[in-house]
């Protein structure tokens, strides 16, 4: 939620993943850019970007889901958790 341009933090994570290993991590939601920053100061990331990534790199989509990432001001924030994993281990 700090980072908006995931592009060159998805690919270095993909280089140091280990054998077997996986990449985990959520992100707000935002539904009409790749991402942009909201009010809070947090980036929102468009699933259909993460999904783009994800080829780029070649990583696979193990898990895509929508959950509750927090609380603000008594008031849910949506967000996106994502586990990856390099096509070359399935």
């Amino acid at each position: 939620v700090y980072i908006g341009n995931l592009d060159e933090t998805i690919a270095l994570c993909k280089q140091a993943l280990k054998r077997k290993g996986l990449l985990i991590f959520s992100t707000e939601i935002c539904d009409n850019a790749a991402f942009k920053v909201l009010p809070s100061g947090r980036f929102a990331h468009n699933e259909n970007y993460l999904v783009q990534l994800a080829k780029k790199n070649k990583l696979k989509i193990l898990y895509n889901e929508i959950i509750q990432a927090r609380m603000q001001y008594d008031e849910a924030v949506m967000g996106r958790i994502m586990v990856m994993q390099p096509k070359f281990l399935l």
